[in-house]
């Protein structure tokens, strides 16, 4: 479609070419470099960005003189998100982080003490664990599966603990070391990194989200050891699953309650 058609709205192309031009390592643009990217006069620019900062669309960015996207572009995309499975919508950003890290990048939700895969992205890796969409693994002996136990409300997560102490006692004590330490990590720092406490070739990293459904949603990155260091999952690969799961929950913030399932 072009310009040339009557029924083509020119200005609200130009709105949504300027939202485009921002992107992760463009995060911030002055009017002149959205000018230059869309060869389009300054003026003229000037004038759309002004309508979307006066829409909420745009803010002005941390040195005074730039622009950011404003959060209200992510609502946007609620309609999407609500009409599409998660994990449709999760899988190209998860391929991404797998194959920047050499690693698998796994989506999951809990059903009763078990954590059922969603999603599954496998990036180049001299170790392939035979896992797929549909695996079910222990809740209480997996970084994602910790990571939800960590997103729950304390009063869910205390009636969720009791259930897995009843179901396996024997190994109960050094589990609940485990989650102890990875509730606090979560809280800290807003997810947990797994130096082999769950299985003994493997770090990885996870996190846990409530998603517009409501549900907590599990993501996990993970490769051998000996391939991904700890540093590694602390300073880059935690904090990409952060953003992803930033913009797969609208609820940014909640904590969602959780019934049994």
């Amino acid at each position: 479609m072009t310009d040339n058609d009557r029924h083509f709205v020119t200005a609200l192309a130009r709105g949504l070419a300027v939202l485009r031009c921002f992107t992760t390592a463009k995060r911030e643009l002055g009017t002149s470099e959205i000018a230059r990217l869309l060869k389009l006069p300054q003026p003229t620019v000037w004038r759309l960005c002004k309508t979307l900062q006066d829409e909420g669309y745009l803010l002005t960015g941390q040195n005074g003189d730039k622009l950011q996207l404003s959060p209200s572009v992510l609502g946007l995309g609620y309609s999407a998100l609500a009409a599409a499975p998660l994990s449709d919508i999760a899988r190209p950003a998860m391929q991404e982080i797998a194959n920047r890290f050499g690693a698998a990048c796994s989506m999951g939700m809990r059903h009763g003490l078990q954590i059922v895969l969603t999603q599954r992205c496998q990036g180049q890796s001299e170790l392939v664990l035979n896992l797929h969409v549909g695996s079910q693994l222990p809740l209480a002996n997996t970084a994602m599966g910790v990571a939800h136990i960590a997103r729950m409300r304390e009063e869910d997560r205390t009636m969720l603990l009791e259930q897995i102490r009843v179901a396996d006692p024997d190994n109960w004590p050094a589990r609940e070391a485990v989650i102890s330490g990875a509730v606090r990590q979560f809280a800290e720092q807003g997810f947990i990194v797994d130096s082999g406490d769950f299985h003994p070739r493997i770090n990885a990293a996870a996190i846990a989200f409530v998603a517009s459904d409501g549900q907590i949603y599990s993501l996990s990155c993970g490769a051998p050891s000996e391939q991904i260091k700890v540093d590694t999952l602390r300073n880059e690969i935690g904090p990409a699953l952060a953003v992803l799961a930033k913009a797969l929950s609208p609820q940014r913030g909640e904590v969602a309650s959780t019934a049994p399932v």
